[in-house]
């Protein structure tokens, strides 16, 4: 699981960075600010791309994501996408995160 609190880096940036990292466990879920709130439509749609290529199955956006990139993201990753405003709890058991 990734937990961003503003991802400066790029969304896209950490994900590579954690592959690298840890190069045989999956990924399930990205949670966090995603940096994606003066992105351009190219930029939402490589972002976007890139998180369906990872199979990513828990997508929950905040911070600094972006209105635009939220309502996009929830379109694109209609079962994947959760609400997570601030103070949002997110549960999982060791189920979820199996690979």
């Amino acid at each position: 699981m990734v937990l961003l609190g503003c991802g400066h880096s790029g969304l896209v940036n950490t994900l590579d960075w954690i592959r690298q990292q840890l190069p045989s466990r999956p990924l399930h879920a990205v949670i966090g600010g995603m940096h994606l709130l003066r992105a351009d439509p190219e930029r939402l749609k490589f972002t976007a791309d890139t998180l369906a290529e990872r199979g990513i199955a828990y997508l929950a956006p905040n911070h600094c994501t972006g209105l635009e990139a939220v309502c996009q993201l929830r379109q694109r990753f209609p079962s994947q996408f959760r609400e997570s405003p601030a103070g949002t709890v997110h549960r999982f058991t060791p189920a979820d995160t199996r690979g």
